[in-house]
């Protein structure tokens, strides 16, 4: 589409996104959808469920890019356009949400603020407040007066 989107690499939540834009790409080359043209209440659902098939492959797959030991866990995979393309056709149905989802339901107590910039010459920044869980951890460094961030509580211990 002519434009071109930047993102921090994982070990973040940002491609969640990317995934979520290639899935939205793919629904729109079948003719599954065509958000120029359908109604509003159509096009945010349909960026919902592709943000939730985001998040839940983010959730399931991103890791310390240090610790990568199989192909289904590295960044080209993730990104795989068939890969995504499969799955969001699979999850997207134009009348209802797709529940099945279970591992990519929001956290209901969010603690982050994001801005990002970009200026005529291409110089980008981006901006991230997060404590993560409304108190984060919940420790206070002495004399400091904000608690420490929480975003490792995301980490999984689980294999694989």
């Amino acid at each position: 589409r002519g434009k071109r989107l930047w993102q921090v690499p994982p070990n973040g939540q940002g491609v969640a996104g990317l995934i979520a834009l290639v899935g939205l790409d793919v629904l729109e080359e079948e003719g599954l959808v065509d958000t120029a043209t359908c109604c509003e209440e159509q096009r945010f659902h349909v960026l919902m469920e592709m943000m939730r098939l985001g998040f839940e492959d983010a959730r399931n797959h991103v890791t310390d890019p240090d610790f990568i030991t199989s192909s289904s866990k590295s960044i080209d995979w993730l990104l795989d356009r068939d890969r995504i393309g499969t799955r969001a056709k699979q999850l997207y149905h134009p009348t209802k949400s797709n529940i099945s989802t279970q591992s990519a339901h929001p956290d209901p107590t969010p603690g982050t603020v994001s801005f990002q910039v970009v200026d005529n010459d291409g110089n980008a920044t981006s901006v991230v407040n997060s404590n993560y869980m409304g108190f984060g951890t919940g420790i206070v460094p002495s004399g400091c007066g904000f608690t420490l961030q929480n975003r490792g509580y995301g980490f999984s211990r689980v294999d694989g």
